[in-house]
């Protein structure tokens, strides 16, 4: 609520000053007696006005077969305490998952799975890993998958 008001306030006093410089330059009836009128561009200093972003934590990397080939198809699945993310990796291996419900400090868990089989070149193990948000210091964090043929 403070920087919702100090916003207005900035741009009150932007808004008087623009008038004050340029609305109200050569009033006074008298063309040829404007003594004290301001003319010129007005230019005001001070803070500009900001709203507030927020900070996705996300996840991002690459699912690979055990040779460093990149495999499409892997579904990567984030859960924490009360969430659960979703995506399948690319054509080329990549996968981004955003985790907007994600807060600072909690723990996630990061699972790839192959969920089509020999469809993507070959079979594969799951593989998981554990990760902690840290908003906003770390957040994009990568996992990479180096996958397990399944025998």
């Amino acid at each position: 609520m403070a920087s919702c008001t100090r916003a207005l306030k900035y741009w009150l006093l932007g808004l008087f000053t623009v008038l004050a410089g340029v609305g109200l330059a050569g009033c006074g009836g008298d063309s040829s007696n404007d003594h004290g009128a301001m003319y010129g561009p007005v230019i005001m200093y001070g803070p500009a006005p900001m709203y507030g972003v927020a900070i996705v934590a996300t996840v991002h990397g690459t699912a690979t077969d055990g040779v460093g080939h990149t495999v499409p198809g892997i579904q990567i699945t984030a859960v924490d305490a009360g969430h659960t993310w979703n995506t399948i990796t690319g054509s080329d291996g990549a996968y981004t998952l955003p985790m907007p419900e994600a807060a600072n400090g909690d723990t996630v868990t990061v699972t790839a799975t192959d969920v089509d089989g020999a469809a993507n070149g070959g079979s594969f193990n799951p593989a998981s890993a554990t990760i902690t948000v840290d908003l906003p210091t770390n957040y994009a964090l990568e996992v990479d998958f180096p996958l397990t043929p399944k025998q």
